[in-house]
């Protein structure tokens, strides 16, 4: 499927590393409210197209966090919009003290070790607050990558090229044989596709986009 690879670059969040769902369905019955994961990951679904018409107007990624947890809140039947914007500014000031995004599927370990075992060249592009580096320091995943990029630390955010061609520069390849993971059609296969980059998304193919049902199914692809 995808030719000539030499690196592979990840995004990270809903990607590499995962919002911790058993986290927020304690969250929300400490409130009254009973939910599941399975009705969570429906809602996160729903709430990646509320990122999608964000993106349609200006909007950087800092803007666009009240409203995705507004969309899942919204999505599991949580309250109404004063309680939703209460709730997600709580769930704001967790993430800051202690990401959220911080469950890591049990085989992303290993299947970044296969392909490294292959001879690909590793590297990660987030749209961040400059914490990411110290985020998979901290999972047990840095260790993974030659070149950790955040767009809080770069200044530019995905799907901008510059954020693409900075990290291309970095690794001294051309962009056909570097292929981008992420999540986010219009932010990650968008931007990469940009700059020449193979592009693939975890969840459904979008666009002649291919897609992934889990990053195990890159080691079949690659």
């Amino acid at each position: 499927m995808f030719e000539h690879v030499r690196a592979v670059v990840f995004d990270v969040g809903n990607t590499l590393v995962h919002v911790d769902e058993g986290f927020l369905v304690q969250f929300l019955a400490a409130r009254g409210h009973r939910t599941d994961t399975g009705a969570l990951r429906q809602a996160r679904n729903q709430a990646n197209r509320r990122i999608e018409e964000l993106l349609e107007v200006e909007s950087n990624d800092a803007e666009r966090w009240l409203p995705y947890f507004d969309a899942i809140l919204a999505g599991v039947g949580y309250g109404d919009a004063d309680q939703r914007r209460a709730c997600s500014a709580e769930l704001r000031v967790h993430d800051a003290e202690n990401s959220l995004w911080r469950v890591v599927e049990p085989d992303t370990p290993e299947v970044l070790r296969a392909l490294q075992r292959r001879g690909l060249r590793l590297s990660v592009i987030s749209n961040s607050d400059g914490r990411i580096a110290a985020l998979l320091e901290r999972l047990g995943l840095a260790d993974f990558f030659e070149l950790i990029v955040d767009s809080g630390s770069f200044g530019v955010e995905k799907p901008d090229p510059r954020i693409f061609e900075h990290t291309l520069q970095r690794l001294g390849l051309p962009a056909s044989h570097c292929l981008y993971v992420g999540d986010l059609y219009p932010i990650d296969a968008v931007g990469a596709r940009a700059v020449g980059m193979q592009a693939c998304l975890l969840g459904e193919a979008r666009q002649g986009c291919h897609g992934l049902r889990n990053l195990r199914e890159l080691l079949e692809l690659i």
